[in-house]
């Protein structure tokens, strides 16, 4: 699995031609899950796939977070936009907060503003999840957590020391906000 429109695609076009194919064939059913407004550009497609269902990768309508975590991608009001216009074209959206970060997008906050967002933008369904710490990631992390928001490095750092404890904690709080 792999965002299907990540730069390249504007130029490729691959994911495009095969949508195009797919079309063809009415019994399937194709979900895509992005980052990108650049499904936009493939909406008269979209609309020949019977049971199309778009999903939007957004973890924070925090502009400085998204820029520090997600360099290059569209921005997250930009990914909403697209959200509603899809929405507006008669195609089910559905959104997948994640990764959710300790300290940084899992904060009630965070969370309380963009499952708002999303539900005024017409997206009911929701789907949330925490990090996956794999070695590699958290080092990284733990870099950009020091250099960017060392505030909540402590919160990052108790989450991997004990994952079943931080993660009891986060589904409490999603089941809150999430209603």
């Amino acid at each position: 699995m792999t965002d299907a429109y990540q730069p390249a695609e504007a130029r490729y076009r691959l994911t495009r031609s095969s949508l195009e194919i797919l079309a063809g064939y009415p019994l399937l059913e194709v979900q895509v899950l992005t980052k990108s407004d650049l499904i936009l550009r493939d909406l008269s497609i979209l609309r020949r796939l019977p049971g199309f269902q778009a999903g939007f990768t957004i973890n924070t309508l925090d502009r400085r977070l998204s820029d520090v975590l997600e360099p290059g991608a569209p921005s997250p009001e930009r990914r909403l936009a697209a959200a509603r216009e899809l929405i507006d074209a008669g195609i089910p959206v559905w959104v997948f907060i994640a990764p959710l970060l300790p300290g940084l997008t899992d904060t009630r906050e965070s969370l309380s503003s963009l499952v708002c967002a999303l539900r005024e933008a017409g997206i009911r369904d929701i789907q949330a999840d925490a990090l996956n710490p794999y070695p590699a990631v958290a080092q990284k992390l733990r870099s950009v957590y020091a250099q960017h928001f060392p505030r909540a490095l402590a919160e990052l750092e108790a989450s991997l020391r004990d994952r079943a404890r931080y993660r009891k904690g986060l589904a409490l709080r999603i089941r809150r906000i999430f209603g």
